[in-house]
């Protein structure tokens, strides 16, 4: 009797992994490969480039497997995209370590009353690492917010 086999694949901060796993005789075969300078520019991550990776590392590592019946899908690190109202994205995906951002939050804590306020309704320090941070970064820069979609994954 075989046991169950699931594909996993996962984003994490600087690469993608895929891996077989068998319920009865634990990980079959595992895959990764760091993303590199042309998905990866220093927290900012091209979307397409990092959704390529992974799902090749998936092809590779299913070629001779046919009975596949779950698959798992995670990404273990913070980070947001923007998408269109056709579910296209329009910025790269900004990761977690992208340090462009990181003067927002010195602003807003220099002022102690906006920090305990900002503290006070959302129960979080002003961090870069927020998605908030992203969109009002985004925004500063001329994107227009109205008739867009956000995608955050928190690991």
């Amino acid at each position: 009797m075989n046991g169950m086999k699931v594909l996993s694949i996962e984003a994490s901060t600087s690469s993608a992994r895929a891996m077989i796993y068998d319920s009865e005789k634990g990980v079959l075969r595992t895959k990764s490969a760091a993303y590199g300078s042309k998905i990866d520019r220093g927290g900012i991550m091209n979307i397409n480039g990092v959704c390529d990776l992974v799902f090749t590392l998936a092809r590779e590592i299913t070629a001779d497997e046919k009975d596949i019946e779950a698959v798992g899908i995670c990404g273990t690190w913070h980070n947001m995209c923007v998408f269109n109202r056709e579910n296209h994205p329009v910025t790269d995906l900004y990761s977690w370590n992208y340090t462009g951002y990181g003067k927002i939050w010195d602003l807003v804590r220099k002022d102690k009353t906006l920090t305990d306020e900002f503290y006070t309704r959302t129960g979080c320090m002003p961090h870069t690492t927020y998605s908030r941070t992203a969109i009002k970064y985004l925004k500063d820069n001329g994107l227009v917010l109205e008739d867009k979609k956000f995608a955050t994954f928190r690991g």
